[in-house]
């Protein structure tokens, strides 16, 4: 996972304000760590997603609240799994995970105003926009 994210440095930069603080093996270890603590306390999980025997996506629950049932959906894609339909076919998994599965009343994707690519992906699974610039894509 850390030469995943190592690879993708530039293509993620602007996207995702935790990339420059991973700059080690052992800052992934400690993402992952944290991830599983996580899992474990509430629920939420994160994934690597894989194709052609390759990781190239990492998919998962930002923030799960069962009290709610609302939670938020993260993702990002290796540049060279881009245009595959791959985060699109994880999304639409991971929307049916939240409503059949946890019995969610609310899932929020929160995009990048900028990113256009990544927005298409709400879009199409039929979210709809909240808030203004920056704001996340609501079902």
């Amino acid at each position: 996972m850390f030469q995943l994210t190592d690879a993708n440095r530039a293509h993620l930069r602007q996207w995702l304000p935790w990339l420059d603080g991973t700059t080690e093996e052992k800052d992934t270890a400690a993402f992952i760590a944290s991830m599983l603590r996580t899992y474990a306390e509430t629920g939420a999980f994160t994934c690597g997603i894989w194709h052609d025997e390759t990781l190239c996506d990492v998919i998962g629950y930002n923030q799960l609240n069962r009290g709610n049932q609302t939670a938020s959906l993260g993702y990002w894609l290796s540049k060279s799994h881009e245009g595959k339909g791959i985060r699109t076919a994880c999304c639409r998994a991971w929307v049916a995970h939240a409503f059949d599965e946890y019995q969610l009343n609310r899932l929020v994707i929160a995009v990048a105003s900028g990113n256009e690519r990544s927005q298409a992906i709400p879009q199409r699974l039929g979210f709809r926009k909240e808030g203004g610039a920056g704001g996340g894509m609501v079902v």
